[in-house]
């Protein structure tokens, strides 16, 4: 396999732990409208309990296991320069650019200059209680230093940039933008696609 290459996107362990207990333990109002806009996932036995406040997660460590440490230490040890990493920011932030770094770490060609970089997936407003609670989010976040640490040793190790948002720590908490109920899943030229 020493043809193999790997793209490897990181991302904010507070938003993938929120997004995580968003989908298999939060308490959902009507679990099958959730189930349909994939605000929830199917996989959990209907019976198990559920958690009205992620506050839970303080006093049920369980919870935080994400279990990025090891994933990525192993991943420069295991890959080295087969393995092109970047923080979720950037392709967030410079969709292109990332794009032209994939595409010419493959080794393929670009896309076209007419082409159109979409951000799909990305549910807006609020997941849980998460960020309505600063001092919450705070606790949680000293809680996942080690995965924060392995994310920024990662990018490193990769050469990668470690940006302003990955060294502050940020998450969609701090971005007001991403907290908005009303805005579409996914927004093309502007507006909310058409399909």
């Amino acid at each position: 396999m020493p043809r193999v290459r790997v793209v490897v996107i990181v991302c904010d362990p507070l938003g993938l732990f929120e997004k995580n207990f968003f989908k298999t333990v939060w308490c959902h109002h009507d679990v099958a409208a959730a189930v349909r806009r994939h605000d929830k996932s199917g996989t959990r036995h209907p019976d198990a309990p559920c958690e009205r406040s992620i506050a839970v997660a303080l006093h049920q460590p369980g919870y935080l296991d994400l279990g990025l440490v090891p994933h990525l230490q192993d991943l420069h040890e295991q890959l080295g320069q087969r393995a092109l990493v970047f923080h979720q920011e950037t392709l967030r932030e410079h969709p292109k650019e990332v794009f032209d770094n994939v595409t010419s770490f493959i080794g393929i060609t670009s896309f076209p200059p007419w082409f159109r970089y979409r951000r799909y997936n990305s549910r807006k407003g609020h997941r849980s209680d998460l960020c309505r609670n600063k001092s919450l989010a705070h606790a949680l976040k000293w809680r996942l230093a080690p995965e924060y640490r392995a994310i920024e040793e990662a990018l490193a190790a990769a050469g990668a940039d470690i940006t302003r948002e990955v060294r502050r720590r940020k998450n969609r908490c701090d971005r007001e933008e991403e907290l908005d109920d009303r805005a579409p899943r996914c927004v093309y030229n502007g507006a909310p696609c058409p399909w």
